[in-house]
Formats: C-alpha cells, sequence, structure tokens
C-alpha cells in the first residue's frame, strides 16, 4: 500500500508541474511580441469630427519589428456586424496618438459608407474600436515610375515607398460607443443575460488534482490511526 500510495504521489507531482508549466509559457511567449488591447478616449474638437486618442504602447525592437500601427473599426452596437478602415495611423513618438475621423461628407465619405453599410438606418449609436499591430514599418525610395501610377505623378526622381510588415496583432479595445445625433460619448446599460462563467480547464485539473492528494492524505491518517 506505501509503494502504491508513492507512486501515486509521484504522479501528482508530475502532474502538477506540467499544467503550471501549460499555464506560464504561453503567457510569457505573447507578451513579449503581442501587442495588448488598446485603451483610448474619444473627443469631439467640432460637430464635424470624431478623435480616437489612443495610449501608446511600448515594444521590444527587433529584426521584425520596429513599429506599432492602429487600425479603428466601427460596430452596431446590438450586433456582431463590423467594418474596419484599413488606412492605419502609425504610432507617434509621445504618449499618445490621435487617430482624426471626419464623420460628415464630403471629407468624411469612407467613414459615411463605413456607418451605412454597417449600423441600422434608424440607429444613432456606433461602437468604436481600436486594434495594434507590431510590425516593421520602412520607407523606401524607389527609382523609376510608380508601377501602375498615373502619369501626372510620375517623376523622374523615382517615387516613395512606404511598407509595413505586421507581425502581431492585438485584441479589439472595449467598444466606446457615440451618440451621432448629439455627438457625445454614452453609457449603454448591459442587458441581463444568466451565462455560466469560463473556467480554465488547466485551473480545474488542479482542483481535482489537489482533491485527490487530500483524499489520499486523509486515507493514509485513517490507515495509521487503525494500526
Amino acid at each position: 500500500m506505501d509503494r502504491l500510495d508513492k507512486h501515486l504521489t509521484l504522479f501528482l507531482v508530475v502532474i502538477l508541474a506540467v499544467s503550471s508549466l501549460l499555464m506560464v509559457n504561453p503567457i510569457s511567449a505573447q507578451s513579449i511580441t503581442k501587442p495588448s488591447a488598446p485603451q483610448f478616449s474619444i473627443q469631439f474638437p467640432n460637430n464635424n469630427t470624431i478623435q480616437l486618442v489612443i495610449q501608446n504602447q511600448e515594444f521590444i525592437p527587433s529584426s521584425y519589428v520596429n513599429s506599432i500601427i492602429y487600425y479603428y473599426r466601427v460596430k452596431d452596437p446590438y450586433s456582431p456586424r463590423s467594418s474596419i478602415d484599413k488606412n492605419y495611423v502609425l504610432q507617434s513618438n509621445f504618449k499618445t496618438t490621435t487617430l482624426t475621423i471626419p464623420s460628415v461628407p464630403p471629407d468624411g465619405m469612407l467613414f459615411s459608407r463605413m456607418v451605412n453599410s454597417t449600423i441600422g438606418n434608424n440607429s444613432i449609436l456606433i461602437d468604436f474600436q481600436v486594434q495594434a499591430v507590431s510590425g516593421y514599418y520602412a520607407i523606401t525610395q524607389k527609382p523609376g515610375s510608380i508601377p501602375g501610377g498615373p502619369v501626372q505623378y510620375q517623376s523622374p526622381d523615382g517615387y516613395t515607398e512606404i511598407t509595413f510588415n505586421e507581425s502581431q496583432a492585438s485584441d479589439w479595445s472595449i467598444p466606446i460607443t457615440v451618440d451621432l445625433s448629439k455627438m457625445v460619448v454614452v453609457t449603454l446599460t448591459p442587458t441581463s443575460s444568466s451565462s455560466v462563467p469560463e473556467f480554465p480547464i488547466t485551473v480545474l485539473l488542479i482542483v481535482v488534482l489537489a482533491a485527490v492528494s487530500l483524499l489520499l492524505i486523509i486515507g493514509k491518517r485513517k490507515q495509521s490511526y487503525n494500526h
């Protein structure tokens, strides 16, 4: 019986060690290269413009990561539909990066099309979210003409090529809701729903193993008392 208890104890120790590694390694690997979901606020410099003021992030420069860019998307607060503006903004050298969005025509045609294809016709509410992407940003001077470019924009001095090779993308930020009729930020009342909280399988495994260990210890104590 003692020999069996020793084997069970050794097995439990090994399982606990492996579970701990499974929990720690993915977190440490992601924290080095993957940006975190951005934090930002919204400002209204005038009645026609929305500004997303994003808190800049630190990153570890390498041969394939030298910059962070930001995308934004608009979303219907009451549905999963969303539209992403792929015209990114490069992270500034200051504490924040400002992404300016004209909200009405003629300068806001892109934003208007995004909203019309995403938000219901009768809705005046819109969610904004921001995503951070790490990667390598480069500006290169190229000789010759712009491939496929209009003749009026060609120059004998060549052209400038801007590229960004994406490395890792963050999760989308927590949404901020704007009332477009008043150009103000609003807080929506969350709908009540009964949901079962997620419980990580690794934590569940550790709890089960700890319970088994406790039962073994109690069993051994009972045996010693009986003898």
